[in-house]
């Protein structure tokens, strides 16, 4: 068990290897403004690993929208807040974050969403020293 989610047989025999379960509770949780610390430190091990989950989770049309765009990119800023503490090695390289965050760049929203993509897009880049 991962903290509260499983992760190796503990759900019915299932194994949840791309933490799903944990990204959209956690994602469910911070669309009503709830914050816990497990979840961040939850996220702060995952690196790479949340923007798979959440392509994995959520639905085209959740995706592009403004709100739930808000919502992941607090989920992908903390995911990579404590770069050491990612404990996957493959996630500390952001390659499916900056695609998902770069796939937004065209996002016909509001000027200010398209600042929050730069910014956290910057953020991810800058704390794994990530290059194109």
């Amino acid at each position: 068990m991962y903290g509260q989610y499983p992760v190796t047989g503990e759900n019915g025999g299932q194994i949840d290897r791309y933490f799903t379960q944990m990204i959209q509770a956690t994602w469910q949780m911070r669309s009503q403004h709830i914050i816990t610390g497990t979840s961040i430190k939850h996220l702060r091990t995952l690196g790479d690993g949340t923007a798979v989950a959440l392509l994995k989770s959520l639905s085209a049309s959740e995706l592009l929208k403004p709100d739930s765009i808000r919502v992941y990119l607090r989920l992908i800023k903390d995911s990579f807040a404590s770069f050491q503490w990612i404990q996957i090695e493959e996630n500390k390289i952001p390659r499916v974050t900056v695609f998902l965050l770069k796939s937004l760049e065209h996002y016909g929203g509001d000027v200010d969403l398209r600042n929050e993509i730069q910014q956290v897009t910057d953020y991810v880049k800058q704390q794994t020293n990530y290059n194109e």
